[in-house]
């Protein structure tokens, strides 16, 4: 094992606690799929970065479970995103679109739109 200077030692530390932070503000932003598939890959890149002919550290293996439940979750809701505006699209389904949306405006006590 090659021996490593308190520099070195520091650059992967804060290598792993960015692949921690990123896997974090992954989760976070799922909802905005394109950040959360960035920050989720970016999470995994970094703790693999991070470990460099040692174990990988609590941290890195933190960001990189996160990050993958970043990037899996950041990819399913895109698809529904994709799916939701593909069905409300389609003419065939108008009516029953119109339907729903009359219903929530009754819900809510709003006023239909012109």
């Amino acid at each position: 094992m090659p021996e490593h200077n308190h520099r070195t030692m520091s650059v992967y530390h804060m290598l792993s606690l960015s692949s921690l932070l990123c896997g974090i503000l992954g989760l976070i932003c799922i909802f905005y799929p394109p950040a959360g598939l960035v920050l989720g890959v970016s999470a995994i890149l970094t703790a693999w970065l991070s470990k460099n002919d040692r174990r990988r550290s609590a941290s890195a293996l933190a960001g990189t479970v996160l990050g993958c439940l970043a990037a899996a979750l950041s990819l399913l809701i895109f698809m529904q995103y994709v799916l939701v505006i593909d069905y409300i699209t389609d003419p065939g389904n108008s009516a029953l679109v119109t339907d729903i949306l009359q219903k929530y405006r009754d819900l809510f006590g709003a006023s239909p739109v012109q």
